[in-house]
């Protein structure tokens, strides 16, 4: 299973959003976005923002929003991506 960065955000935006929650791993300001890196359970996730404000992401625990139409899913034999 893949998902891009744009597609894992720290708002509910999206309208078929899977709630998470994660560790704040580390946030990397680059102007007008951030690179917000976490992890949950066992697994490390990479998210791009355009609206990032460190009040909210002042916790070490966050809500993390995960676009479910955004998902990519692939063969484990052939890491080829599944078709819809």
């Amino acid at each position: 299973m893949g998902i891009r960065p744009e597609d894992i955000n720290i708002e509910p935006t999206y309208n078929n959003a899977h709630r998470i929650q994660a560790s704040l791993e580390l946030v990397e300001p680059l102007g007008n976005e951030a690179l917000i890196y976490l992890k949950s359970a066992s697994q490390s996730l990479i998210s791009i923002t355009r609206s990032y404000d460190p009040q909210k992401l002042s916790d070490s625990q966050v809500s993390v929003y995960i676009n479910l139409d955004k998902i990519h899913l692939f063969d484990a034999a052939t890491k080829k991506r599944l078709s819809d």
